[in-house]
């Protein structure tokens, strides 16, 4: 399994980790603070592999079409989603 596939897989499992606390407040009526805390931390993870993911697979996209430079790759995901 390529690391991409992996970084993908893990994301799908964090997504449906996420979708579980997102039901999980829906359902609390009682505003527990801490499952609130708990659904924000799963979004960050989720935004952090998504993006992570991402990253690898336009990647490897680019080696595959033949751009072999690790620097134009960098400058490539720099400007195409800027800081």
């Amino acid at each position: 399994m390529s690391k991409a596939s992996e970084l993908l897989g893990d994301f799908a499992h964090a997504v449906d980790r996420l979708a579980e606390a997102c039901e999980r407040v829906a359902a609390d009526a009682t505003g527990d603070a801490l499952l609130r805390d708990g659904l924000i931390q799963r979004f960050e993870f989720c935004f952090e592999l998504g993006w992570k993911a991402r990253a690898r697979t336009i990647k490897l996209a680019l080696l595959g079409a033949g751009y072999s430079g690790t620097d134009f790759i960098e400058g490539f995901m720099k400007k195409a989603v800027p800081a």
